[in-house]
């Protein structure tokens, strides 16, 4: 996977533009741009502090695309799969909108003003309150309903913990009534993993091809023989992802590993070995702002080469999509260049045998020196999907681990770079598959194709 967070709060990354137009023009600029460049997976941002970017039921909307004519999410969804790329709606679940903010917004009550009893106020912010089961009832709420209505690959839940500072948070009466024999950390990783159960519970009932994740603190918890870890997932703000996997409520996580230095290794090691479920780890594109500590671009690019050099991580999400749309210190334009030159497909596929994801059919094959044009007939189905491409010198392409994956498209032909010649004679075999974007599952050409030229006498 290579990722992109793509923000709508406060218009961090879109949308910036007031107008409808110039809304999907943006998002359109910004996804072409983002696709050109090596990325496969959007998480958007669909709701901020209790406001949400598409017409609920549930939430007010986004001030900024209140009131117009179009429903920004669906736009945003079809605008992902017809590029090829996969989208997780990202759900920003605990805190919420500042009191001067809700009166801005329009439309359905915000949860704060319709359950003020069930929040918490902790350094001068809101907050729906983790031990409450309300919360739990209403994120999962939200997460059925985008699964319902959008075919977004995944639903994706950020700031699924306790608040920065959460020794002063207030909820010594809340464990007290609580009469649990836990220690008040334990009963705290309780709450937060019966919050993702619950969501989880609620994606089984709609469609349980739509994957849950994460986005979690960058480290799990402290590691043996390792300093200066600095705070972690499950030991200063309560997030237990090894509990969630446990209980067979996470799909995969992505990390917000944002930091830097003799630690990044073992974190990252740590991650791997603890968990089973799939780990994407998230880096800081962002750091290259001044602002945000001024890293070379150079920083993250080896931090991604070194996430990559990992077979059993699952991919990159960077943080966030500006600095991959804008050239910020030649960040972008090197990423694509040095790390995602190799095409690869979003989630690990999943051979299918299930037969209404046929596979390509009627493929031609022309060549022309040291190039061959492929054309086929895609599936007959209305589901996004890919067209993946294998090609191998030695035997039938490795299609389990991508090695041999020479080209990922859209369309339904290619034209594609045949490898040298030995003694004017040259000999390679074809795998062309249909990736569906929405399940993983991949449907090949029975029997592959080969291409042989021999030396002309």
């Amino acid at each position: 996977m290579r990722a992109v967070w793509l923000s709508t709060i406060w218009g961090l990354d879109w949308p910036r533009s007031s107008s409808e137009e110039a809304q999907k023009r943006e998002l359109d600029e910004q996804l072409d741009l983002l696709r050109k460049n090596g990325i496969n997976t959007i998480f958007l941002q669909v709701r901020g502090r209790g406001d949400v970017i598409y017409p609920s039921a549930i939430e007010p909307m986004h001030p900024r695309f209140y009131g117009k004519r179009y429903d920004p999410l669906a736009y945003a969804v079809e605008a992902c799969h017809k590029r090829g790329m996969t989208v997780h709606a990202w759900i920003t679940t605990l805190p919420l909108e500042d009191r001067s903010y809700r009166r801005r917004l329009r439309g359905v009550t915000p949860f704060y003003d319709k359950h003020k009893g069930h929040t918490k106020r902790h350094r001068g912010k809101d907050f729906m309150d983790p031990a409450d089961s309300l919360t739990g009832i209403h994120l999962a709420s939200l997460a059925r309903e985008i699964a319902e209505r959008y075919p977004v690959e995944g639903i994706q839940l950020d700031y699924i913990r306790y608040p920065d500072f959460p020794a002063r948070f207030p909820d010594d009466r809340d464990y007290h009534q609580a009469h649990t024999l836990l220690p008040k950390a334990e009963w705290r990783r309780n709450n937060i993993t019966a919050i993702v159960r619950r969501i989880h519970e609620a994606l089984e009932e709609t469609d349980s091809t739509v994957l849950l994740s994460a986005a979690t603190i960058g480290a799990y918890d402290q590691i043996s023989g390792v300093s200066h870890i600095g705070w972690t997932a499950r030991g200063d703000v309560y997030q237990d992802p090894l509990a969630w996997e446990r209980a067979g409520a996470i799909d995969f996580i992505a990390t917000m590993t944002y930091s830097r230095g003799s630690t990044f290794g073992p974190i990252l090691r740590d991650w791997r070995d603890k968990l089973s479920i799939s780990v994407v780890i998230g880096l800081g594109a962002f750091r290259t702002l001044r602002e945000e500590g001024g890293w070379p671009a150079q920083q993250v690019i080896d931090q991604v080469a070194e996430v990559q050099s990992d077979s059993l991580l699952a991919g990159v999400a960077l943080f966030r999509a500006r600095q991959l749309t804008e050239r910020s210190h030649g960040l972008r334009d090197r990423l694509a260049a040095q790390c995602f030159r190799q095409p690869v497909l979003p989630h690990a596929p999943i051979v299918s045998a299930d037969s209404t994801l046929l596979y390509p059919r009627d493929l031609t094959i022309t060549t022309e020196g040291d190039s061959a044009k492929l054309t086929w007939c895609g599936a007959n189905h209305d589901r996004p999907c890919l067209y993946a491409i294998y090609l191998s010198t030695d035997s039938l392409p490795d299609t389990t681990t991508g090695r041999d994956l020479v080209a990922v498209t859209t369309e339904q032909s290619a034209t594609i770079t045949l490898p040298r010649s030995q003694d004017g004679e040259r000999f390679v075999t074809l795998e062309i598959s249909c990736y569906d974007l929405h399940t993983g599952l991949e449907a090949y050409i029975p029997g592959g194709a080969a291409i042989y030229q021999r030396k002309e006498e």
